[in-house]
């Protein structure tokens, strides 16, 4: 087995085209969607390594509707795509612990027997759903894996495994818009309304206190500092004028609907 670190941005993996039958792609590309044009990258690097009936196989915690069309509507790839729910295995060490199995990841998701509990309670509810990161029991316990497998029929005939790295880019930004901004909104009514009370009537904040006021503890866990901070460079470059040190209330609200 050869390990390798690569940067897909800037190079390839060290491989032929259609040398790979299998990728296993185990949250990466959830990552990589938070990034600038990293997951076109990991996307265009990926379908180039896949041969004819070659599998790339996703496990994601992003919802279905959002992943579904993000990588069966990918345009130039040429595979159909199936979608499955696998339950993870929750470990607890006390003993009566009744853990929760991973057998159900080979079944499609219409199959998978529901959990012992009220049926709304069972339906996946987005984490979002009150503008902040809210993950409920469902969120926790399961994970979405999409099978993506190459056709073969036309493989002779295509001039080229490569994808448009550009195509790519274009169609992750629209799916990606859409969802989080009309499916998933962060700043809802409630969430701005609590940011103006946490501004107590002060025209500017000071950055830390931004990002304190902005995020829970829970999304903090997500977004640190740091990355706040790279952020908001990326938010100034396009809005020029702004200062270097304190956010406002309004470029707050716009920092947040354009950085989601």
């Amino acid at each position: 087995m050869t390990f390798q670190c690569v940067d897909f941005c800037i190079e390839q993996v060290n491989a032929e085209d259609g040398s790979f039958d299998l990728v296993v792609d185990k949250s990466t590309l959830d990552c990589t969607l938070c990034a600038d044009r990293s997951s076109a990258a990991l996307l265009v690097e990926m379908y180039r390594l896949l041969g004819p009936n070659g599998v790339y196989l996703v496990v994601s915690f992003h919802n279905k509707e959002l992943m579904l069309p993000l990588l069966r509507d990918l345009p130039g790839a040429d595979w159909c795509v199936d979608h499955f729910v696998m339950f993870r295995q929750m470990e607890d060490l006390s003993p009566n612990a009744q853990n929760i199995s991973t057998d159900h990841f080979h079944q499609p998701v219409d199959t998978i027997p529901s959990p012992p509990c009220a049926e709304e309670t069972c339906q996946p509810s987005p984490v979002w759903s009150t503008g902040t990161f809210q993950p409920d029991e469902q969120y926790r316990k399961s994970v979405n894996v999409f099978l993506c497998r190459k056709q073969s029929s036309n493989h002779l005939a295509l001039p080229s495994n490569r994808l448009d790295p550009e195509a790519i880019y274009e169609h992750i930004l629209r799916i990606t818009d859409v969802w989080y901004q009309i499916h998933d909104p962060i700043l809802t009514p409630q969430r701005r309304s609590q940011i103006e009370q946490d501004f107590a009537g002060r025209q500017y904040v000071s950055l830390p206190e931004a990002y304190r006021i902005l995020f829970t503890p829970e999304e903090r866990e997500q977004l640190n500092y740091e990355l706040f901070l790279e952020d908001w460079e990326a938010f100034q470059q396009s809005h020029q004028g702004l200062p270097n040190n304190t956010l406002s209330l309004f470029s707050a609200f716009e920092f947040i609907e354009e950085m989601q």
